[in-house]
């Protein structure tokens, strides 16, 4: 393997100190690393049948990719680090953080009380509201009281469904109506379809799709060139893409299914772009260039919401006086999983094109904690 395949800015870092010798400074140099992950991560597939499996790694400001596999049986085509996959439920990340930068410009509030929208929006409540407001914070944070974990995908050639008909449930779309069926507020409850509640009022705030926001706040920015919803990529030049395949290795039919459901699901990428992502995460948390959002913003991001262990966007562990940002995700034939230490500018974030991708993820980011020295390995928490 290439070393520019896996260190990205590289070159520039080593012109500058042949420029400027430094002996008291040493550089070190984690292309061997990444190749024995590699092996490793190759090994990892072949007893779990997944097809492909491709990673990115944030370590001192440099991004370091490696893949294994292929993109699909058929072809044999071996996936690079340019290769997209779904995102899965990583999507909801993009969607939380577009949705603090929404704020941020006034568009928007986190802890506005939501409950006009929901009647405008034709969403009822199949339990008591409560004494607490379902806001877009809550929404972000898990605690919204919003149904429906996830959400199964549309083949190829078959009607989807509007936003409108997500939302109530109509078909085309193949899933309930979208009900607040708890209490906002009181309890952690996992929900795809708050996130597209969440995505309905930010668009309505804006006149602008999901799509046209991250990619105005945030793909532009930290030049994410391989990201978008309800992205095309078998269509697009240059774009490559690891096709679905189920736990017995057999392709889901028309390559994949698609995902109308954008803010829960609907996010196409690639681990190296995710870091990118993680890169303007932690330099907005630490005020430094890069950031994406004011050093305030972030720090509510990584705090939790009605201190029931999730964020804004994601899962948060605390340990040693160190937080840790994590999501899984899974949609019909991907499963990836990603982790921030946004103090420290460490994350990493792997992809597969597998139902089977699941029993990869802890034993990569084990791996990942002692060689790319990690304050601690925060577990699969989300």
């Amino acid at each position: 393997m290439k070393r520019e395949r896996f260190l990205l800015g590289s070159t520039a870092l080593s012109a500058s100190l042949l420029a400027k010798p430094n002996p008291a400074r040493a550089v070190f140099d984690y292309g061997p690393t990444v190749q024995r992950l590699e092996a490793y991560l190759r090994g990892l597939c072949n007893t779990h049948k997944v097809p492909s499996a491709s990673f990115a790694i944030l370590q001192n400001g440099q991004i370091y990719n490696g893949s294994v596999g292929v993109q699909s049986l058929s072809s044999n085509l071996p996936v690079r680090w340019t290769t997209c996959y779904q995102a899965c439920s990583c999507s909801k990340m993009i969607a939380a953080i577009t949705g603090v930068i929404l704020a941020e410009h006034g568009t928007v509030s986190l802890d506005g009380d939501l409950t006009s929208t929901l009647k405008t929006l034709k969403v009822p409540n199949s339990s008591p509201i409560g004494s607490k407001p379902v806001t877009l914070r809550r929404l972000f944070g898990m605690t919204g009281g919003a149904n429906i974990h996830g959400y199964g995908g549309y083949p190829k050639n078959v009607a989807l469904p509007t936003m409108t008909e997500i939302l109530q449930g109509k078909p085309p779309a193949n899933s309930p109506a979208v009900k607040i069926v708890k209490p906002p507020g009181t309890v952690e409850m996992y929900s795809g379809g708050g996130y597209e509640l969440a995505r309905a009022v930010m668009q309505g705030a804006s006149n602008r799709t999901l799509a046209q926001l991250a990619q105005g706040f945030i793909f532009n920015k930290l030049g994410m060139t391989r990201s978008g919803y309800l992205f095309p990529p078998e269509t697009s030049s240059g774009i490559d893409t690891a096709f679905a395949y189920n736990s017995s290795e057999v392709e889901y039919g028309s390559q994949f299914r698609r995902y109308p459901e954008q803010a829960a699901a609907g996010l196409w990428t690639t681990p190296t772009d995710f870091m990118k992502f993680a890169k303007g995460l932690s330099a907005s948390y630490n005020g430094t260039p890069g950031a994406i959002m004011s050093q305030h913003s972030a720090q509510q991001v990584f705090t939790n919401v009605d201190g029931k262990g999730y964020g804004i966007g994601g899962a948060l562990t605390h340990k040693y006086g160190t937080v840790s940002y994590g999501k899984d995700g899974a949609n019909a034939g991907y499963s990836c999983y990603f982790i921030l230490f946004p103090k420290q500018g460490k994350a990493a974030a792997i992809m597969t094109n597998s139902d089977n991708g699941y029993p990869l993820f802890a034993p990569f980011f084990q791996w990942v904690t002692p060689h790319f020295g990690w304050p601690y390995y925060p577990g699969l928490a989300d």
